[in-house]
């Protein structure tokens, strides 16, 4: 039985309402830019990069708050840019909306 199984079961069940899954929950399931989102995050997390960071704002994968510093030897050393992405859901097909 398939995720979508699944959830017709669960909406057969007649849970309460506070115990389905909403719809915003039922499309984030099936949506591939969440795995690309989490692939996304792992390599980052797994590349030591230093200087560089970006981690979801809470349980929200499509919101992430960032830092990068500047480099060793440049005018940017000893500066910190703080940056807010949020990814769209066709990301990524579509960039993400940055705020520094």
């Amino acid at each position: 039985m398939g995720i979508k199984g699944i959830l017709r079961w669960l909406l057969r069940l007649g849970l309460p309402r506070q115990n389905r899954l909403s719809q915003q929950q039922r499309l984030l399931i099936h949506n591939p830019c969440l795995k690309r989102l989490q692939s996304e995050l792992m390599a980052l997390m797994m590349s030591g990069e230093s200087g560089i960071s970006a981690f979801p704002e809470g349980d929200n994968i499509f919101y992430w708050k960032g830092t990068i510093t500047g480099s060793k030897d440049t005018v940017f050393e000893g500066t910190e840019y703080r940056l807010s992405l949020s990814f769209p859901n066709d990301y990524p097909f579509k960039p993400p909306k940055s705020q520094v």
